[in-house]
């Protein structure tokens, strides 16, 4: 709470960031190697203020260095929630190539998912494109794969 009023960060969308990348959990990591409660990766921390490896298991620093951020992304986006969300899951490089939320199936559910915490469910499909269908289903790839392969005795 006090990370975010320092940096003028609203505490609930801080909270919401929080729930959405590691429910809480500091000592959290990812298969991609975000670290701690706001799931920073390394070169991200150090970008706003984490020297240490270890420091991204600190609790109060984890979340100063990712409020910190969300400050920063805030600033570049101009207060745009969808692209801060978007950015802040998917790099800010995704967001400038795609003009906005980027169409990745993991952006738009993180996106819709925080404004879902935010009670701002109504608003994110005027503001987020729906998540797009799969090409192949996994139904419908998995039920002839199992069948071949049933077929040739593996």
């Amino acid at each position: 709470y006090k990370a975010a009023r320092r940096h003028a960060v609203n505490p609930r969308v801080v909270a919401a960031v929080i729930a959405a990348e590691s429910d809480f959990q500091p000592r959290a990591k990812s298969r991609a190697g975000a670290c701690g409660l706001m799931q920073l990766l390394p070169e991200t921390a150090r970008r706003f203020g984490l020297s240490r490896k270890r420091d991204l298991f600190n609790p109060a620093k984890n979340i100063e260095a990712g409020v910190r951020y969300l400050r920063w992304l805030t600033e570049r986006f101009g207060d745009d929630l969808s692209r801060v969300l978007a950015a802040y899951n998917a790099g800010e490089g995704a967001v400038d190539r795609f003009g906005g939320v980027p169409p990745f199936s993991e952006t738009l559910g993180y996106v819709r998912r925080i404004y879902g915490t935010l009670g701002l469910s109504s608003l994110v499909s005027a503001i987020v494109p729906p998540t797009p269908e799969p090409v192949f289903p996994a139904a419908a790839v998995a039920a002839p794969l199992a069948a071949g392969l049933a077929e040739t005795g593996h």
